[in-house]
C-alpha cells in the first residue's frame, strides 16, 4: 500500500493509492468464497462487473470498471433489504403492487440494480463512491422561509411511509437532510392536532403525509439567533463558515456545531408566517400567524405575557379568501387587515352576571371573575356594510360571513 498526499486522496478509491483503494482491491478475493450473486450492470452510463458477498449479516457489493481497473465496494446490512425493495406509495400508484422476489437470484438482481454511483462534493475531490440506495421519487420542492432562512426544501418519498426531506440555505452554502421515520410520527402523535394531524401521521401514503410533515419543519439555530450571536449570514467570514458551514448541516453528529433540519414535537399543526406585537382590548399581545399547507388554514395564537394567557382562533380557507382576501401567499399584503378584524371578547354567562359572595363575607365582582377565564378571541368577518333607507327609515345594512364556526377555538 502506498501512502496518499492528502486525506481526500486517502478515501478515493480511484486513486489507486492509500488505504481505501488497497481495501477495495482485498475486498473480492478476501470474500470470494462467499460469492452469491454475479451480473454485469451499466452504472452512470459505464459497463461493470457486480460481484455479490453475504456474509456477517451484510451483503457486500463490488463494481469493477474494466476501463479505468478501479474497483468500488459498499455494503448494507441485511435489514435494510426490506425497505429497499418494498415498493412505497407512489410505485404501487403508478405500477401497481410489485410481487416480492421469489429466489434469492432475483432479490440479490434487484439489489444491484439500485446501484449508483454518487458524486461527492467539491470538499472531498468530486470522488465517486458506489451506494446501493433506490431511485427517489420527488413530490415537492418549493422555496420558502423556515426559522427565519431563505430555504429551497425538496421532499421525496425514500421507503413506504418514510420522507425524505432536503434543504439547501444559500446564505450557508448548507445541505440539510431529514428522514422521516416511523419514530419520529410516533413521538409527535401524542401533541398532534386530533382534527388535522392524528389521521395524517397514521398513514403510509407520501401525499398524506407531506403537508403534515412539511409544515413541522425548523431550521436550528434560527436566523435570528444567529443574528444575536453577532454573526452576519451575508458576509462569508472563516467564523461564521466554521460555525454554520456545510460540513456541520448533515446529522448531530458531526463534530462541529452547524445547522440542523429538524422536525417540531410541539407547537401545533401549523407553520409560523410572522410574529408581532399586536394591542387587543387595549392589551398588548404576541400574535402568531401561522399557515396550515399552502394557502390554507390560517392558525392565529394571542399570548398575554401579563397574565400568561393564550387564546388561539382558526381561520378557514373561505374566510381568508373573501374576508381579508388572503388568497395571495405574500401575507404581507393581507396582515394589516386581518390585524384590524381581531378583538378579545368576554364570554358572558347567566351564572357570571351575579356577584359572589366569599365565606369571609367579602363580595367578589362576577365581572372581574369573568374577565380572565372567559375571554375569547374574535374575528370580525363583516364583508360590506352600508346605510340603507328601508320603508322610510334609516337602517344600517350589514353583510356577514355566518355559519362558521371557528375549529379549536379556546
Amino acid at each position: 500500500m502506498t501512502d496518499a498526499e492528502s486525506i481526500v486522496q486517502e478515501d478515493d478509491e480511484s486513486a489507486k493509492v492509500g488505504w481505501k483503494s488497497c481495501y477495495s482491491q482485498m475486498i473480492a478475493p478476501l470474500l470470494e468464497d462467499v460469492r452469491v450473486f454475479r451480473e454485469a450492470r451499466n452504472i452512470n452510463g459505464e459497463l461493470h462487473t457486480v460481484n455479490v458477498y453475504l456474509d456477517c449479516d451484510r451483503v457486500f457489493f463490488g463494481a469493477y470498471n474494466p476501463q479505468t481497473s478501479v474497483n468500488y465496494v459498499t455494503s448494507i446490512h441485511v435489514r435494510d433489504i426490506n425497505a429497499l425493495l418494498a415498493p412505497n406509495s407512489i410505485e404501487r400508484g403508478e405500477f401497481g403492487l410489485r410481487a416480492p422476489p421469489q429466489t434469492r437470484e432475483e432479490m440479490f438482481s434487484r439489489l444491484v440494480h439500485l446501484l449508483v454511483l454518487e458524486k461527492q462534493s467539491r470538499l472531498l475531490g468530486y470522488r465517486k463512491t458506489l451506494a446501493c440506495k433506490r431511485l427517489l421519487k420527488r413530490i415537492m420542492r418549493e422555496t420558502r422561509r423556515i426559522s427565519g432562512h431563505l430555504v429551497t426544501i425538496t421532499v421525496s418519498e425514500d421507503s413506504l411511509g418514510e420522507l425524505r426531506c432536503q434543504a439547501y440555505l444559500p446564505q450557508f452554502s448548507a445541505d440539510l437532510e431529514l428522514i422521516i421515520r416511523d419514530d419520529l410520527k410516533f413521538n409527535v402523535l401524542p401533541n398532534a392536532d386530533p382534527h388535522l394531524e392524528a389521521e395524517y401521521f397514521r398513514s403510509d401514503d407520501a401525499m398524506v403525509l407531506l403537508r403534515p410533515v412539511t409544515d413541522r419543519l425548523t431550521i436550528s439555530p434560527r436566523l435570528r439567533t444567529i443574528q444575536d450571536m453577532g454573526l452576519d449570514p451575508t458576509r462569508r467570514d472563516q467564523a461564521l463558515s466554521k460555525r454554520f458551514g456545510a460540513s456541520g448541516g448533515r446529522s448531530k453528529s458531526d463534530k462541529g456545531k452547524g445547522l440542523f433540519l429538524c422536525m417540531r414535537m410541539k407547537g401545533g399543526c401549523s407553520r409560523t408566517l410572522f410574529t408581532c406585537t399586536h394591542r387587543l382590548s387595549n392589551i398588548p399581545h404576541i400574535l402568531t400567524v401561522g399557515e396550515v399547507g399552502r394557502s390554507g388554514m390560517i392558525r392565529i395564537r394571542a399570548y398575554n405575557p401579563i397574565s400568561c394567557e393564550q387564546h388561539e382562533l382558526r381561520l378557514s380557507t373561505t374566510d381568508r379568501a373573501l374576508v381579508i382576501n388572503g388568497a395571495s401567499g405574500d401575507w404581507r399584503l393581507w396582515c394589516d387587515d386581518m390585524l384590524k378584524r381581531l378583538s378579545l371578547r368576554r364570554i358572558s354567562k347567566s351564572t357570571a352576571d351575579e356577584n359572589v359572595v366569599n365565606k369571609d363575607g367579602s363580595l367578589k365582582s362576577a365581572r372581574m371573575d369573568s374577565y380572565r377565564e372567559d375571554t375569547k378571541l374574535c374575528f370580525n368577518r363583516t364583508i360590506f356594510k352600508t346605510a340603507a333607507k328601508i320603508d322610510n327609515k334609516m337602517f344600517g345594512v350589514r353583510v356577514t360571513m355566518a355559519g362558521l364556526v371557528d375549529v379549536g377555538d379556546r
